[in-house]
């Protein structure tokens, strides 16, 4: 049975009509969606505990988890930015690998320090420092994030040099082969 269409559900002009959700699931693609994936589990880590002693915790926020929470929220703007195609690939590859590089690395920071620190708390107040699983969950959405963005290089067939904003390399010349030496013996 046919459904009847009245002129007010056409669309006026195909312009003006938003995409559906198929369509938009469509340009999103695999790549795309493991970025997005990364970046809410580094938000999710950076709004977790971060430090927890005996009965406290302290949220990421509280320190370097803000950093880290703007850098994810960005990139999935960014992400939403390729998929609605306001923003090519280039910005969405770079922009990835420096946010994953930013968690990963204040995540692994925060951690030497408070295992370089706890000791010390230990001894004097008799409770135990230490990280809580938050940071964790930013530490690996931060190498997610490198992953998905390596990934999504991958794909879309861009190297280092081309990330970088330099101009391809000209191709070479072939060389022709060199003439057999004569043997004068």
């Amino acid at each position: 049975m046919k459904r009847k269409v009245f002129d007010w559900q056409r669309p006026q002009d195909e312009d003006d009509v938003a995409p559906g959700p198929r369509a938009v699931a469509r340009r999103m693609g695999t790549r795309t969606g493991a970025l997005l994936v990364a970046a809410v589990l580094t938000i999710v880590g950076s709004c977790a505990p971060w430090e927890t002693a005996t009965g406290i915790t302290l949220a990421g926020t509280h320190n370097l988890g803000k950093i880290t929470f703007v850098a994810a929220a960005f990139l999935i703007i960014l992400c939403m930015a390729l998929v609605l195609e306001q923003c090519g690939p280039y910005l969405v590859v770079r922009y990835a690998l420096l946010a994953g590089l930013v968690c990963f690395g204040l995540g692994i920071y925060k951690l030497i320090d408070l295992h370089r620190t706890a000791p010390g708390i230990t001894s004097d107040f008799d409770t135990a420092l230490g990280a809580a699983w938050g940071l964790y969950v930013t530490v690996v959405g931060g190498i997610a994030m490198l992953a998905a963005a390596a990934g999504f290089a991958q794909r879309e067939r861009l190297t280092l040099r081309s990330l970088a904003g330099m101009p391809p390399r000209a191709p070479r010349e072939p060389r022709e082969p060199a003439a057999p030496a004569d043997r004068a013996s």
